[in-house]
């Protein structure tokens, strides 16, 4: 016949000590995760995207409704766009569109962005920004 000692089973001496270790472990872990990549986030790897329409210029088709802001790149200020983006360390694509095509036509729902990413989204160093610029006569393919 076995003691009420014996029929349990075997345990570790110090065990209740080690959980709140373990788990102040665990925080520590957690808390450097996170500094490391809010270091990452902020180091200067990483860059604020400019309004590029706004700086280099607008086009005439550039929209503010309500909390929607479509700014809209003149493609007479290409260089001019492509300068601002390269001293942020980005590249700039452009997006063409003529003022008279159909997506413009059916109110601002249907209208492409104007800037993706849009201004102050932090991204690394080398992305590419597209800006769609506006032109004034229908572009032939």
């Amino acid at each position: 016949m076995k003691t009420p000692t014996e029929s349990r089973p075997h345990r570790f001496p110090g065990h209740r000590r080690l959980l709140p270790l373990a788990a102040v472990g665990v925080l520590v872990a957690v808390a450097l995760a996170g500094l490391s990549f809010w270091r990452l986030q902020t180091s200067p790897a990483f860059v604020e995207v400019p309004p590029l329409a706004i700086l280099g210029g607008r086009s005439d088709m550039s929209q503010a409704v309500g909390d929607v802001v479509l700014d809209y790149g003149d493609p007479a200020h290409k260089a001019d766009f492509q300068r601002i983006a390269k001293g942020e360390g980005l590249n700039v694509e452009f997006v063409e569109f003529a003022s008279t095509e159909e997506v413009f036509r059916h109110g601002l729902a249907g209208w492409p962005k104007g800037q993706d990413p849009p201004a102050g989204t932090r991204v690394p160093k080398g992305t590419t920004v597209r800006l769609t610029v506006i032109t004034d006569t229908p572009i032939t393919e």
